[in-house]
């Protein structure tokens, strides 16, 4: 852990902040796939990954599971939108930087991410 914030870790030598990612699907396991597939491409750690399932026919959670074994996953029994599962997603999130992904994005670089963290701790003065 970092020295003053549990939504830090130390990755060789360098205090890491944690990035939460989060991403609300419903009935749709294999874009869900793609993106969670994508998304562990990336250099940065440590991410957490927090996923709503919002009432899908079937539950995604084997599928997240399979991408992501320590994701935060959660399945709501009645269909309450997108909007409500992304907004309850956040209140999951543990990390200092949050991420929305619809369940069917890709980020273009697998730098993506390092670097929006690296800018952001580098000018805590700018807000995205």
């Amino acid at each position: 852990m970092g020295p003053d914030s549990d939504t830090n870790f130390v990755s060789n030598g360098r205090a890491e902040s944690l990035v939460s990612v989060v991403i609300a699907s419903r009935n749709r396991p294999d874009e869900l796939a793609r993106t969670l597939a994508d998304l562990a491409l990336q250099d940065y750690h440590p991410l957490e990954v927090v996923v709503v399932d919002d009432a899908s026919d079937q539950s995604l959670e084997a599928t997240v599971r399979h991408h992501w074994p320590d994701a935060v996953f959660d399945r709501r029994r009645v269909c309450t939108g997108q909007c409500d599962c992304r907004n309850y997603a956040f209140t999951l999130a543990k990390g200092k930087y949050l991420l929305q992904l619809d369940d069917d994005a890709s980020l273009t670089r697998r730098d993506g991410i390092s670097k929006t963290v690296h800018a952001m701790d580098e000018h805590p003065e700018v807000g995205v």
